[in-house]
Formats: structure tokens, sequence, C-alpha cells
């Protein structure tokens, strides 16, 4: 390779080095909300527009002169996030997401009026929703289901009645919605159409008293988790 090239080599890589360098100055710094968490721009109107943490509020920055405007987002919970936000610049409508509140708030870039649209639950929410229904169901006091041998456990005489009545139940839940009769199907199929409990090896034994709580607290979490008509 030539002098001359292995020179034009270096001065072309020199200049490209001080073009990335002068790229990545900072020539000045905005102050916005707190926290800071997604940042968009229309380029029709020359605004920048950066969320908060949690997303109460959107600022608006002039892109000709730097000033910056508040623009309060509505009522939102403390741990609300703003994961993103997008702009349409043609309608000039700012889309921001709210990840924990489960909405899209909506400004107008114009007006500054501020609308919601409900999204999706968060798919951890989605997924605790899920835990929730499916502990529920299992608690139900017919045959092998948990709740069947806690039962069984305590009243071992009444679980075969409570069994059916909660059977009967189920169908009569089915009314309202078609899950149940799914879930009706399943118990019978596991327990080979039988409501009462399984024989044990040690039917006599009575409960210890220091395990009576656990029946307590199983009530009190099927309360909780009961959904006549999940959805």
């Amino acid at each position: 390779m030539s002098q001359f090239k292995k020179t034009l080599i270096l001065v072309l890589t020199f200049t490209s080095l001080s073009s990335l360098a002068l790229a990545q100055t900072v020539v000045g710094t905005i102050p916005v909300g707190a926290h800071p968490q997604a940042i968009a721009a229309n380029p029709f109107t020359n605004r920048i527009y950066t969320a908060d943490e949690p997303a109460s509020q959107l600022t608006e920055i002039d892109g000709a002169s730097g000033a910056t405007t508040s623009i309060p987002l509505g009522p939102t919970s403390e741990q609300s996030l703003a994961a993103a936000i997008a702009i349409n610049p043609i309608t000039n409508k700012i889309y921001v997401v709210n990840v924990v509140d489960n909405n899209v708030v909506i400004v107008d870039g114009a007006t500054r009026a501020v609308s919601f649209v409900s999204v999706g639950l968060h798919p951890t929410a989605v997924a605790g929703w899920v835990g929730m229904f499916v502990t529920m169901l299992n608690l139900l006091p017919i045959s092998q289901l948990d709740g069947g041998h806690i039962l069984y456990s305590v009243f071992p005489r009444a679980q075969r009645h409570v069994a059916r009545f909660f059977f009967v139940l189920v169908i009569l839940l089915g009314f309202l919605s078609k899950s149940w009769f799914v879930w009706a199907f399943v118990v019978l199929l596991l327990s080979r159409g039988q409501f009462g409990h399984p024989p044990v090896l040690d039917a006599y034994r009575p409960l210890p008293k220091s395990r009576i709580w656990v029946l307590v607290a199983s009530l009190i979490l099927f309360a909780l988790t009961f959904m006549p008509a999940p959805s």
C-alpha cells in the first residue's frame, strides 16, 4: 500500500472519529419531571415529550426555545409507570402507556386535553388472577381436591354430603359462567364419579387441635378467592 493511501486512510479515520465525538457532545440540559422514563418527538410541531415515574405528568419541550410545559395526566397510582410514548404527528396526539394502571393516556397536542383508554391486564396480574382462580377451584371440598382432603380430615362423615352439595352448586354456577360446567366434568373425571373422599390407612385418628388453624385459613382463602362468574 502506498504512503498516500495510508495517509488518506488515517485522515479519513481521524475525521470520522472527530465527527463522532462532536455528535456526542452535550450542548445543554433541560430540566423535566422526576425520573423521566420515555421520550418522543413530533417533527411537525417541533415538540418533544417526556413522561415521568410515576406517570402523573407529561413534560412538553419546545424544540426551538427549550421552554418546558407540564401537562398533568390525571389521577394515577403511586406505582404507575410510563413505559413508552408514541406520537401521531398527523393528528398531533400523544399516547402514554401506563403499565401499572393498565391504560393508555391520550393527550391532544394542540389543546393538551387528556383522555384515557383502558387496556388489558399486565401479564403478571393475569398470572396472579389465574393462580387465585385455580386455588379456589382446588379448595372445593369434593373428592380428592385439596378442599376434600381438608374437610375429610376434620369431618370425615360429613365430607360426602358436603361434596354433593358443592357439586350441585358448581352445576348451578354453570348457568352464570360456562367454565363451571368444564370444571364439574373435570372433577367427575378425576374422582371417577365419586364425591366422597377415598379411604385412608388410619381413618380413626382425630385431627390434632394444633392443625385446626389450617382449616380456618383454608376457609378464609376460599372465601377471598371465590368467583361466581369468572371471566
